[in-house]
């Protein structure tokens, strides 16, 4: 068997079959340094979430492009294409993830809808297309269904909940668990916000994840999260100059090693006043 097929098949042991989808989110460094949470994931990263909050961005629009080294490996990097487009009180979004290499490849194309039904209110559903292909094996296609919500339940305290996966659907061949996620942020101030989240695997225990983001001047943010289930934490560091985000994630686990991650993301930001304030 090629070294490649055998590196991921020993890896998908420890780390994928506890959440393979939510191991094809993309995100990059933002993702990375927020410990992978989903529920709590705000406007513009709610793409590579919980897609119901997609519609508090300030931003009219964006497109994000991102890539990981999973534990250092070359054959086991991600990379992903995404975007939102903010129209009204709703947000649609697509979203391309490869990871892999040619002997095993898993590609995801991503469709997102969510719509805004009060002034805390959202909610927000996308629609998975997942392609797995190993060498001399074939491949398989799988169709899945991610269902959010997300409300503002005091000023400074946001509560976001999402599943993956909705309709558990599998393929003789291939298992893809669902995935239910459960979470808080608090914004402690103007620099400082504060997010855990609960993630619950079908037939797995409870996997807990916390997170601080931190931006002590306009532009400049710092995320330090952690993760249970992964058994590793992650750093980074992201700064916007003008239409710009520029971010990068290094994940430490105890498991399989390191994780590097970069982001570059394009936004337009909406010509009105924002509506809304986190």
């Amino acid at each position: 068997m090629h070294k490649t097929i055998l590196i991921t098949l020993c890896c998908l042991q420890v780390w994928a079959l506890n959440a393979q989808i939510s191991d094809l989110r993309g995100g990059g460094a933002y993702t990375a340094g927020q410990a992978r949470m989903s529920s709590v994931l705000h406007a513009d990263d709610a793409l590579f979430g919980n897609i119901a909050a997609m519609p508090f961005s300030n931003n009219k629009y964006m497109i994000d492009a991102s890539g990981e080294r999973r534990f250092g490996f070359e054959d086991l990097s991600l990379y992903n294409l995404g975007g939102v487009y903010q129209f009204g009180n709703a947000a649609a979004g697509f979203q391309l993830v490869d990871f892999g290499d040619i002997d095993y490849k898993e590609r995801k194309f991503q469709a997102s809808y969510a719509m805004q039904l009060a002034e805390a209110f959202s909610m927000g559903v996308s629609f998975n297309f997942l392609q797995l292909s190993i060498a001399e094996y074939g491949q398989s296609f799988t169709p899945t269904i991610d269902f959010g919500i997300y409300t503002r339940v005091l000023p400074d305290i946001h509560v976001g909940a999402h599943v993956q996966n909705l309709l558990q659907a599998n393929k003789e061949t291939v298992s893809y668990p669902s995935v239910l996620t459960l979470g808080a942020s608090y914004s402690a101030s103007d620099k400082v916000d504060f997010k855990i989240e609960a993630e619950k695997i079908l037939d797995r225990s409870l996997a807990v994840k916390a997170g601080i983001v931190y931006t002590p001047v306009p532009g400049l943010s710092a995320y330090l999260g952690a993760d249970s289930r992964r058994e590793s934490v992650a750093l980074a560091l992201s700064y916007q100059f003008s239409s710009f985000k520029l971010g990068g994630a290094y994940t430490a686990g105890t498991r399989l090693g390191s994780t590097p991650a970069i982001s570059l993301r394009y936004f337009k930001p909406k010509t009105s006043s924002p509506r809304r304030s986190r």
